[in-house]
């Protein structure tokens, strides 16, 4: 059996008033950052999208290390380390949010633990896609999506009952959490041609948020290996079939 991803992803929408002007607040970047990843921020061009493209990498290697240990660790954020070359940070931060200017590239660790991470640019949003590093250093061809919502993303999530299964529902917290739930089923169900349905994207123990998904199909559970995340007016996933994951 080869050795399994362990994807995580995370999403952060750059227009989201608790996010602004943040990589100006010393206290907050010494309580998430490294000394090294504080003045790699401060001396870039963009020093706010700087830090949210650290920020996403950190929450994405967070989950893929919970999934690698088969158990969430305690989340401290500067414990999760993420490097960007210089250059390769420096020409995704000088572009235009919006612009398809490609993934920028980097590295993370935890512990033991080495993670590669891919960042991409989406609309306002900034998108981190994270998996366990293998020796041929070769890369997972997984489907990772980050989108605005179309519904408004605010408030409970009543009203959604009727479209999730008991056990699906026991995952849900919120109004996002259940739209990222609905929009990710629909992408799975035309990736895998199955009935979205019939699809129900269920939890492991754990307090919310901090629990891992799984992918079913009836009574079966799919080797799939998924991360979602949403915040503010984006909803993201990241997912990978494998007959081994």
């Amino acid at each position: 059996m080869s050795p399994r991803w362990f994807l995580g992803n995370d999403v952060v929408d750059t227009g989201h008033r608790g996010g602004l002007g943040k990589a100006q607040d010393d206290r907050f970047l010494a309580r998430v950052c490294s000394e090294e990843e504080r003045d790699r921020v401060r001396s870039s061009p963009d020093p706010d999208r700087a830090l949210w493209a650290h920020w996403a990498g950190k929450e994405a290697i967070f989950k893929s290390a919970s999934k690698a240990l088969g158990a969430p660790p305690i989340f401290h954020h500067s414990s999760f380390r993420v490097t960007f070359r210089e250059k390769a940070l420096r020409g995704f931060l000088e572009s235009p949010l919006s612009a398809d200017k490609g993934a920028l590239l980097g590295e993370g660790s935890y512990q033991d633990l080495s993670f590669a991470i891919s960042v991409e640019g989406v609309g306002s949003s900034i998108h981190a896609v994270s998996w366990l590093v293998r020796e041929d250093s070769s890369t997972p061809a997984y489907q990772a999506v980050s989108k605005e919502s179309p519904e408004s993303t605010r408030g409970p999530k009543t009203g959604f009952e009727n479209r999730f299964s008991a056990k699906e529902w026991a995952c849900i917290t919120h109004r996002a959490s259940a739209l990222a739930r609905i929009e990710v089923r629909r992408a799975i169900g035309d990736a895998l041609e199955l009935s979205e349905q019939s699809l129900e994207v269920r939890c492991g123990p754990g307090l919310p948020g901090r629990r891992i998904p799984s992918v079913w199909f009836g009574k079966k559970e799919i080797p799939l290996d998924l991360s979602l995340s949403h915040h503010g007016r984006f909803l993201a996933w990241a997912f990978l079939v494998t007959a081994d994951s």
